[in-house]
């Protein structure tokens, strides 16, 4: 009797066992698992009975019980409906170049990606900036696929394989039966490719809702890394290439009527962007584009997702159908778009051609100075320096003819106030005045003309180069900020753009000009307008501009110290002529 006691005990035990077993066991697996572990599957209470060798012939009668409800759950794949949902569990990471990627296995999401110490958060320039879903939907985050009306049920976690430090792979499955298997690699800098394959392991066809598959939620820069608002920083726009290669974009901040008109086009690649980031998806077979805004906290502010639609489709009795993507998620540096897609460095918005194509040339010819040199400081001003070089002759040639215009000008002068009631004539009276002097009027403004692109593509390419962030220089703290040294009442003290303007003035005086005194005085008054409007631009745009003034100062203290001597060397000439001997008788 005692021994019949024992036996029902044993039974009632094993049976809670197994019980907890088929309800806990899917969660204890891709829980307890560390990101470490090589290979980690949920295997089936028959493997592991297969496994064991030896055992008493009492235990042979209950393995066999344990065995049979296996076999028909394999006759019956599909996973009942009230199965509980897997909670989320411990991330797993997964890194490469400058990211980390954290995959939440419940949801299939990657929840967070952290960057290395290039990027780091303003707050205390030692935490790296964290790039996290804004919109409240945990199964969505940076990376996420759903249905386009609810969200997928994980009810059993059927592997969870970290194959390398830049790979993983993880298989789930749904409250219908349909068994996700999804796999992440990291690849290069800032890539993360990712493919989601759908099976169906019944003996039943599954019909599929459309698909949105998250880009990322993009937020403002001085939100997303604590740096200080500008002009430009708040600016968040909407990416896209379409299928003939042509990219395009859009402010985030259109009206919900031409938001509605961008969702449901096919394109090749889509995301968003801000100042110093961008968060791009590539489908393999194309897709079509959707963009969603949420408000912040403060409600002056909102965040925005790109997500990719896809149809619905149905999947056959053991048929599988297989989504492939590229992301890029990190900073706006060129080759690493590049590397994602040739169009793709469009996104940086460096002007239009020609300013776009030179801006590109001026940031290359940058990066290679600073690898030889080291300092993002000295390579701007070696870089302007060499700019300033190659249109030296140029700008001697301006200079001339301004100066030669000013000499012409009380002539100039005098005609117009002659001849003000009949502008024909007064004009002829000119061309011939500059004819007979060998002046050309335009001589001065047409070598200025051919310097403004290249001028415009430096302005572009140093307010938009993310390397220049939190880069030091005397005493700059940040090339891509003002450099502020103190505050007055609230207002920062910035030298470079102060020291910029007043060299401003002091080029004015030395600049040849046929202007009037009243149109003299009106320029001069341009200076503290350009401070006004200009005063809190980046550090590396006014340094630049204050280099690129004092090499134009010296320029012009060169050419006025060589025109004295010309002419200083041309007076004794004049007065070579002999004059005629007198003879007295």
């Amino acid at each position: 009797m005692n021994w019949d006691k024992q036996s029902v005990a044993a039974v009632v035990i094993g049976a809670l066992v197994l019980i907890g077993w088929f309800i806990y066991g899917p969660q204890m697996t891709g829980g307890d698992a560390p990101e470490e572990a090589a290979v980690e599957e949920v295997k089936s209470d028959e493997a592991e009975s297969a496994e064991k060798t030896g055992g008493s012939e009492a235990a042979a009668p209950k393995q066999a019980e344990a065995k049979k409800p296996a076999v028909e759950e394999a006759k019956k794949p599909a996973v009942e409906v009230d199965k509980e949902v897997i909670k989320p569990i411990e991330a797993v990471s997964i890194s490469a170049g400058g990211s980390t990627y954290y995959i939440q296995p419940a949801y299939g999401t990657v929840e967070k990606v952290v960057f290395s110490e290039k990027f780091l958060h303003n707050k205390d320039k030692k935490s790296p900036i964290e790039l996290t879903g804004n919109f409240d939907r945990p199964d969505f985050r940076i990376f996420g696929i759903r249905p386009e009306d609810g969200e997928f049920r994980c009810v059993e976690i059927i592997a969870s394989k970290k194959v390398s430090d830049s790979e993983y792979t993880l298989s789930r499955r749904l409250d219908n039966g349909v068994v996700i298997t999804t796999n992440y690699k990291a690849d290069g800098e800032y890539g993360l490719q990712v493919s989601v394959k759908f099976s169906n392991p019944t003996d039943k066809s599954i019909a599929m809702q459309p698909l949105l598959v998250s880009a990322g939620d993009m937020q403002p820069w001085p939100r997303l890394s604590g740096d200080k608002p500008n002009s430009s920083s708040d600016v968040m726009t909407l990416e896209y290439c379409t299928e003939s290669n042509k990219t395009e974009y859009e402010k985030s901040s259109i009206d919900e009527d031409d938001l509605k008109e961008l969702q449901g086009k096919p394109v090749r690649w889509f995301g968003t962007t801000n100042r110093f980031f961008a968060m791009l998806i590539k489908p393999a077979e194309g897709g079509m584009m959707q963009f969603e805004r949420m408000p912040l906290e403060e409600k002056k502010e909102y965040a925005v997702n790109a997500s990719a639609q896809f149809k619905s489709f149905t999947l056959a009795p053991n048929g599988e159908k297989e989504f492939k993507f590229d992301y890029f998620l990190g900073p706006k540096f060129p080759k690493n778009l590049e590397a994602f897609d040739p169009e793709a460095r469009d996104v940086m918005h460096l002007g239009w051609f020609p300013f776009g194509f030179l801006a590109h040339i001026m940031l290359k010819v940058m990066n290679l100075i600073y690898a030889l040199i080291g300092s993002f400081g000295v390579s701007i001003i070696l870089l302007t320096l060499l700019v300033r070089m190659l249109f030296f002759p140029i700008t001697m040639k301006a200079n001339d003819s301004m100066r030669e215009m000013q000499v012409l000008a009380p002539k100039l002068k005098e005609i117009r106030e002659k001849y003000k009631n009949e502008p024909v004539i007064a004009q002829t009276k000119m061309s011939e005045l500059y004819r007979e002097h060998k002046v050309n009027p335009l001589s001065g403004c047409l070598p200025m003309l051919i310097q403004i692109p290249v001028f415009i593509a430096l302005y572009y390419a140093l307010g938009s180069a993310a390397e220049l962030r939190h880069q030091s220089f005397l005493w700059i703290k940040d090339l891509a900020q003002p450099d502020t040294v103190f505050t007055v009442f609230g207002l920062g003290i910035n030298p470079l753009i102060i020291a910029w303007t007043a060299l401003m003035v002091v080029q004015q005086k030395l600049t040849p000009t046929a202007m009037d005194p009243m149109q003299a005085k009106i320029m001069l008054v341009m200076p503290l307008v350009m401070l006004f409007i200009l005063y809190t631009l980046p550090a590396a745009l006014t340094l630049y501009w204050t280099v690129s003034q004092m090499f134009s100062i010296a320029q012009l203290i060169y050419q006025n110290k060589r025109r004295k001597k010309l002419d200083s060397a041309q007076k004794p000439q004049d007065n070579t002529t002999e004059k005629p001997k007198v003879v007295r008788s």
